[in-house]
């Protein structure tokens, strides 16, 4: 059983995802002042699975069951809709770690995560996910709820901004921005 999610990322200074229910992406390239934010991404759609923290998930409308999933990055709908869009040109291999250690996440935020919020392994979303944030590329993340999203996003987004401190020397200062996160709940 797979989710499957139709998405678009735009860059305008920030990035932002385009969700299925929200504005399509057609009617956002059709308009000729948008059409050059338009940029390519990718997404990481993952197979049905257990809670991250406990408990299953029931089946939602977006599921399918008629696709083989391996260590694949997924592509939406259906053939006729991703044929023509340059948002979902091409399947991507996503390496799957099973401990943070295994992962490019900071010794430190791995002993935050231990010690302060108790948490020792990896849900699956979150095996594929961290390492392709990591690396800096657009990434829309699409699993139920519970799964463990928004901890895929943040701890590689942290170390990125870390190292933008620590590394480039690039200040973190009030009132200037350096990540959003769309968090859209039901």
């Amino acid at each position: 059983m797979v989710l499957w999610l139709s998405v678009g990322v735009f860059y305008a200074g920030m990035r932002c995802a385009v969700a299925s229910g929200c504005r399509s992406v057609g009617e956002v390239a059709s308009n000729r002042n948008m059409a050059a934010l338009l940029i390519t991404t990718r997404g990481i759609i993952v197979p049905q699975q257990l809670k991250a923290y406990g408990g299953t998930f029931s089946r939602s409308i977006g599921e399918r069951s008629d696709h083989l999933v391996g260590n694949f990055v997924l592509q939406s709908l259906s053939p006729s809709r991703t044929a023509h869009s340059p948002l979902l040109a091409k399947n991507v291999k996503t390496k799957t770690v099973t401990s943070f250690e295994d992962m490019l996440l900071a010794p430190e935020l791995r002993k935050a995560l231990m010690q302060s919020l108790h948490i020792f392994t990896p849900s699956p979303i979150q095996q594929m996910a961290i390492e392709v944030i990591v690396q800096g590329k657009d990434t829309v993340v699409a699993a139920p709820h519970g799964e463990g999203k928004t901890l895929a996003y943040l701890l590689p987004l942290y170390q990125n901004m870390m190292k933008d401190r620590d590394v480039y020397k690039i200040p973190l200062r009030e009132r200037r921005p350096r990540m959003i996160l769309l968090a859209p709940t039901k």
